[in-house]
């Protein structure tokens, strides 16, 4: 009886220091990494977007690619099953039924308020094309000026098979 209680209490403890050594953030999530990004320091009026998880991936089929005068991308995403739950009343009355991914500063700015969140900054991440199935992570908000929800900024774009 007493065989299988050392190896018992060495489990607990490790398990504990785990949860402590995370809870202090010297552990993290793999995907907790890739979401510090300067990228949030080129986001014009960051006041307008509420954000509602600082790190979300997403995945599902770029419905469009739209230039914004921001210098930003909105891509629209058909959402894949299992992440309805980022859409809001907003995104199906205002966007088709598709979340919002927007790419900062990636085209010239033409709209004064956004030139300086893009000022000696071009964000470097490949775009998609229409109908691509993609993965993304960034900062999961809602742009408070428009009612919906959007990943702004998206951090990374990748291609799914």
């Amino acid at each position: 009886m007493i065989k299988w209680k050392l190896p018992a209490l060495i489990i607990v403890v490790l398990v504990v220091v785990a949860a402590l050594l995370y809870s202090r953030g010297f552990l993290t999530h793999p995907t907790a990494d890739k979401c510090i990004s300067g990228t949030l320091n080129h986001v014009y009026n960051p006041d307008r977007l509420e954000v509602l998880n600082s790190c979300q991936s997403v995945s599902g089929i770029v419905e469009n690619v739209i230039q914004e005068a921001d210098g930003d991308v909105h891509i629209r995403l058909q959402v894949d099953q299992g992440y309805q739950n980022l859409l809001n009343q907003a995104n199906y009355d205002y966007q088709y039924g598709t979340l919002v991914l927007e790419v900062v500063c990636v085209y010239p700015v033409t709209q004064a308020d956004a030139v300086q969140a893009c000022s000696e900054y071009s964000n470097a991440i490949a775009l998609p094309s229409v109908n691509e199935n993609i993965s993304v992570l960034g900062q999961y908000v809602t742009d408070l000026d428009h009612g919906w929800n959007e990943i702004h900024p998206v951090y990374s774009i990748q291609q799914n098979p």
